[in-house]
């Protein structure tokens, strides 16, 4: 053998050597790429979940914590698995991967604490919202009955309707509202005598402060959870990653024209072995092109190969199917510019070949599409610029990912939490409103349902004969969106022909029925409630005032079924509470007013027995009433020969008779502003100035005197028998209280009250005696009789004067 043919023959092994080494790692495995990419992709979604799984928690929808174990548990094993990064990865990139992996391991033990903290504060802040408001309306039950519930009641409703919009909106004025509630009710323990209401009213405090200390903790745990920074985590690993399998092509894309270049030497060195090496390297060429090709097609995500000016050079399947295309060469074939034909925004098209131009590459670049169908979907971009050995751009390639899903979960997120404000603002307006007009209150909570949910109709029912066998739900007030009207629909259902619904009421917390026709709770009033007035869907929810059943809160949709979202329900449940407190307030007036009307009885009995303000007194509480007062004029009137009179009439005449004097001597003396004391038998007593001292005493007094000898005989001018008074006067110093503590009265004592008896009893038939005290005030005003000395009892002898009338000259006559 010649030795160019040795030569040769030892090229082309050697050729032959490297091209064997150099082949394998001219085609990346896809596989193991799309293993770890499906890893970080599970890992994002389990993340998310998670964050999702402790909102449902926070809004009380989810029913219990294994859920939110099995994730978080879930995703510590993926951490596992993406430990163990895919094989065409270089060390720097192997070992940024394990540091943003460490990263987000640490954020998932984080996480994991702060839901066993957020498990522990949670549930002791539900169990004070869910006990919270059972408490407040048993105490206000109670408290309806007793005088201070109109001061006590008010403040345990503001309590709690500031409590239930504290825990919707955690702001620091509704926080500075419901402590002041609380300080106000602080405040009032003080005044409440009984244990048992202290007690509670303690754990109102108790309760509420739980409230107050447990919301932020709440809040502050699940905003640390839903905005710990795993995403950007992930972009950056998917970004890491997406930049390794970029160098790897570029690597393999190397190695595999090395490989052309070494076959092209190998068959011109080797011409002697051209034909057997050239058609063993051809074979394992075309088998190896095969598998990139298949490889390349049986891709999960999208490839391409792009002009400049927006033309398709080549694709894969993937990606095909993705636009919407039955084949590549469909797509290649109709979509001639890309920015035009693909891109919802043209000039997102724009920012993506500038960002090439400037970088050589893109990551993660996201945009709107349009497929064949006219359907948006959203892509995200992984692309490099290629270009020649005098750097000529050539081509863009790169590879698309759907982050439609993501996308719409984004906006689903944003547009729930958007409506939640709204429906927060909404409920915090309703609490505020004024809710002791009811009528007014329970329209407004109705129609504003309705326009915030968007829904046709919105009822309030009134349970009536709870737990009776006649128990029923009777509509008193309906809000009609379509015709933007309040209804009075007189629609009564009675518990014995709608059973299931009756007991769902009771057992559960609300009713929503999407396909309210065949829902086995609502299906009873399919025939006659649902189908004549079109409902589709219903959302039912009980209320309870005072810890029994009270009514149902009903929206209703017409037309299309509805999956009712968690947000609408929560809305409906707050509106709920707040027609129980309108019930509860409608019934709380009609007791205040009640108790007014009878307080107002009371207090005027009290009146009719006692002086306004000696009434007064005692209402205050005052023990002992006793006042000495040191000027006061008393008369005493008496019916002369009231006895025989009285033997020879019937009772009833007797009684009449008296009735009629008495009740004209009553308005004598408050027309004359005098008190009257009391009747004893035929006797009438009268005082001025007391209890209320005036200067004029001694002459209204006398006045009233002279007018009710006028009276008398005005009154008795037809009577059978002639009926004639005895009234005797005195002014001096008294005491005057209040006696005894069953059928008390105010009543005089006093050498003063004794002398005026004394003038009365001695007196003159038809006549008025008094005083030397008395005619000396009265000198030179009125006319007197004088009568000298007379015998008092018990006091010896007296001058007295007999009273005639208001004088028009000074004249006094002995008789």
């Amino acid at each position: 053998m010649k030795r160019g043919t040795w030569f040769w023959l030892v090229a082309g092994f050697l050729i032959l050597g490297l091209c064997g080494y150099l082949l394998p790692r001219a085609w990346l495995n896809l596989a193991d790429h799309n293993a770890y990419q499906q890893l970080l992709r599970d890992a994002r979604q389990l993340d998310h979940e998670i964050n999702e799984a402790v909102l449902s928690a926070r809004l009380g929808l989810l029913l219990h914590y294994d859920p939110l174990v099995e994730k978080t548990a879930a995703l510590k094993r993926t951490h596992a698995a993406l430990a163990n990064t895919p094989s065409y990865m270089l060390v720097p990139g192997r070992q940024t991967l394990t540091d943003h992996l460490k990263q987000a391991e640490g954020l998932r033990a984080r996480k994991a604490v702060l839901i066993e903290q957020f498990k522990t504060d949670f549930a002791v802040l539900r169990n004070s919202l869910a006990y919270f408001p059972k408490l407040v309306t048993d105490i206000s039950h109670r408290f309806s009955t007793r005088d201070d519930g109109g001061e006590v009641i008010p403040l345990l409703n503001r309590i709690l309707e500031d409590a239930l919009v504290y825990h919707h909106t955690a702001s620091p004025e509704n926080e500075s509202r419901l402590r002041s509630g609380l300080e106000a009710l602080q405040g009032h323990l003080a005044a409440v005598g009984d244990r048992t209401d202290a007690a509670d009213l303690q754990l109102v405090l108790a309760h509420a402060n739980v409230i107050l200390q447990r919301k932020p903790i709440v809040e502050a745990l699940l905003g640390e959870l839903v905005n710990m920074p795993t995403s950007p985590i992930y972009d950056a690993m998917q970004m890491r990653l997406d930049s390794e399998y970029a160098g790897a092509q570029s690597r393999a894309q190397g190695q595999r024209l090395v490989v052309y270049v070494l076959s092209m030497l190998m068959l011109i060195g080797v011409f002697s072995l051209i034909i057997r090496q050239f058609t063993h390297s051809d074979r394992a060429l075309r088998v190896a092109e095969k598998k990139f090709r298949s490889i390349f097609e049986k891709a999960g995500e999208g490839i391409f190969q792009t002009t400049p000016d927006g033309q398709y050079l080549e694709a894969n399947p993937a990606l095909a199917r993705f636009y919407g295309y039955g084949s590549v060469s469909e797509l290649i074939q109709q979509i001639t510019d890309i920015r035009g034909q693909l891109y919802v925004d043209p000039k997102r098209r724009d920012a993506f070949r500038r960002q090439l131009e400037k970088d050589g590459h893109v990551f993660s670049f996201e945009s709107e599409i349009r497929r064949k169908d006219g359907s948006i979907a959203w892509i995200s971009e992984n692309a490099h610029a290629v270009r020649d050995s005098a750097s000529k751009l050539l081509y863009y390639e790169g590879i698309v990912a759907d982050i439609t899903q993501r996308k719409n979960a984004d906006y689903d997120r944003e547009r729930r939490n958007q409506r939640e404000l709204l429906h927060q603002r909404c409920l915090l307006g309703l609490a505020q409103f004024d809710k002791t007009d009811f009528k007014k209150a329970l329209c407004e909570i109705l129609d504003t349902t309705a326009y915030t949910l968007g829904v046709n109709r919105v009822t309030a029912w009134r349970l009536f004969d709870a737990g009776t066998p006649e128990e029923s739900i009777k509509a008193i007030g309906t809000f009609d969106l379509d015709r933007r009207e309040h209804r009075s629909d007189e629609y009564h259902f009675h518990s014995r022909d709608f059973p299931n619904y009756f007991a769902a009421i009771r057992r559960e917390t609300c009713i929503a029925a999407p396909d309210a026709v065949t829902d086995p709770r609502m299906s009873e009033f399919a025939e006659c409630y649902l189908q004549p007035l079109g409902v589709a869907s219903t959302l039912d929810v009980p209320i309870w005032a005072q810890g029994h059943l009270a009514g149902v809160f009903t929206i209703e949709r017409t037309g299309a079924r509805h999956e009712w979202e968690d947000d609408e329900v929560d809305f409906a449940l707050s509106a709920a509470n707040l027609v129980a407190v309108c019930f509860e307030t409608a019934e709380r007036v009609l007791a205040q007013k009640e108790a007014a009307r009878e307080r107002e009885r009371a207090e005027q009995l009290l009146l009719n027995i006692l002086p306004g303000t000696i009434a007064r007194r005692l209402q205050a509480g005052e023990g002992l009433i006793a006042d000495s007062f040191a000027e006061a004029t008393v008369l005493f009137a008496d019916i002369v020969n009231f006895t025989e009179l009285s033997a020879g009439i019937p009772p009833q005449a007797v009684v009449s008779l008296l009735n009629k004097i008495f009740s004209a001597f009553d308005q004598l003396a408050e027309d004359f502003g005098l008190e009257k004391i009391k009747t004893i038998g035929d006797a009438y007593m009268v005082v001025g100035g007391v209890p209320a001292p005036r200067g004029d005493h001694v002459e209204a007094v006398a006045e009233m005197a002279l007018r009710m000898l006028d009276r008398c005989a005005e009154l008795t001018r037809d009577a059978r028998v002639p009926v004639n008074m005895r009234i005797g006067i005195n002014t001096g110093p008294v005491v005057a209280g209040v006696i005894g503590i069953k059928k008390f009265i105010y009543d005089l004592w006093g050498d003063t009250v004794n002398l005026a008896s004394r003038m009365e009893s001695h007196g003159v038939s038809g006549h008025i005696q008094v005083t030397t005290a008395v005619y000396e005030r009265l000198r030179g005003k009125y006319t007197f009789v004088d009568r000298g000395l007379i015998d008092i009892k018990g006091r010896g002898q007296q001058t007295v004067f007999l009273l005639k009338g208001p004088c028009t000259e000074t004249a006094t006559t002995t008789v």
